[in-house]
């Protein structure tokens, strides 16, 4: 499923992605679709934390939304790349933690940040649905949170936590997608709430 819509800031394009997440709600665990948003120009990060808080109140079946780096995603992916816990698989996860905490390091903001787990996602983007090419990338995402307890927090926004003139958060998806095997596209987390559970946010559900 995808859409998309305009703002002062220029073209959004939204998708909802074939991957559930979970996470903890109460003592429970729910399963829920995430929404993907991508751009042709620089976004409006203020609007899309806007979006990204209204997005799961008005759709129920989405759990989380995400910023997709790179140009607008054309055609959603319908399929999945087979992922296992083997050691090519946990090779291109430890390199692309690596190449994204040592921009954060380096940009001098590490302090800034209190966590920012990186997640290796079985979705391969930018295929051409006529060439029925089959999903073998994965996708990386990087998510930068402020707490102070370790339970509840903020997202990171660049342009406030992180300020966007310094392109840290450009040159760690370029890194990433530049630099890690067989990648296909850098998300970063926009929290549809300010209050979770930070432990089950970096599980993926099959």
């Amino acid at each position: 499923m995808a859409g998309e819509c305009s703002n002062s800031s220029g073209s959004l394009s939204g998708l909802r992605g074939s991957a559930k997440d979970v996470r903890l709600t109460g003592d429970c665990r729910s399963y829920s679709y995430v929404c993907g948003i991508s751009s042709k120009d620089e976004p409006d990060w203020e609007s899309l934390i806007f979006l990204a808080r209204l997005i799961p109140r008005m759709c129920h079946n989405i759990n989380r939304v995400v910023y997709i780096f790179g140009p607008p995603v054309k055609e959603p992916p319908t399929d999945v790349t087979p992922t296992f816990l083997t050691t090519g698989v946990l090779s291109t996860l430890r390199q692309a933690d690596f190449e994204a905490q040592n921009i954060l390091r380096e940009s001098g903001y590490a302090g800034k940040i209190s966590q920012m787990p990186v997640i290796l996602t079985p979705l391969h983007f930018d295929r051409d649905p006529l060439q029925k090419q089959p999903s073998c990338q994965r996708s990386v995402v990087i998510r930068t949170f402020i707490t102070s307890d370790f339970m509840t927090g903020i997202p990171a926004t660049p342009g406030n936590e992180i300020p966007v003139e310094h392109q840290h958060v450009h040159q760690a998806s370029d890194a990433d997608e530049n630099s890690v095997h067989e990648n296909s596209k850098v998300f970063s987390f926009e929290d549809s709430r300010i209050t979770r559970n930070l432990t089950s946010n970096v599980d993926i559900a099959p």
